[in-house]
C-alpha cells in the first residue's frame, strides 16, 4: 500500500523505524507538538522529511511539507492501521 502526497518526501526520520510519541502528552496534539518542539525528533525537519510514530497504540505517518519545522495546516498527518516493520520512501507517492 502507499499514501498518496502532494508534495516529495525525500527524507525518513529514523530510517523509516516507528518513533515513539512521548507517552506522557494529554492527547495526539500535544504529542505531535511534542515531535517538534526542540530536540524532537522533527525538530529541525526540512521539507520533504516524513516518520512513521505511534501514539496510544495507533501509528501515524506525519510529513513536513512547509520546511519550517513546526506542524501546521501544511503538514501532513495520516493515521495507518495494519503497519508492520518500517516505513519506505517507496511507500509514499506524490
Amino acid at each position: 500500500d502507499t499514501i498518496q502526497l502532494s508534495f516529495a518526501v525525500d527524507k525518513l526520520v529514523s530510517a523509516g523505524a516507528p518513533v515513539a510519541m512521548a507517552a506522557t502528552a494529554a492527547d495526539l496534539f500535544d504529542a505531535v507538538q511534542a515531535l517538534y518542539a526542540t530536540g524532537g525528533v522533527m525538530d529541525t525537519a526540512a521539507l520533504g522529511t516524513a516518520g512513521l510514530f505511534t501514539y496510544g497504540g495507533d501509528s501515524f505517518v506525519v510529513a513536513e511539507s512547509g520546511g519550517n519545522s513546526v506542524f501546521d495546516t501544511t503538514d501532513i498527518i495520516v493515521k495507518v492501521t495494519g503497519v508492520t516493520g518500517t516505513l519506505s520512501l517507496s511507500d509514499l507517492v506524490v
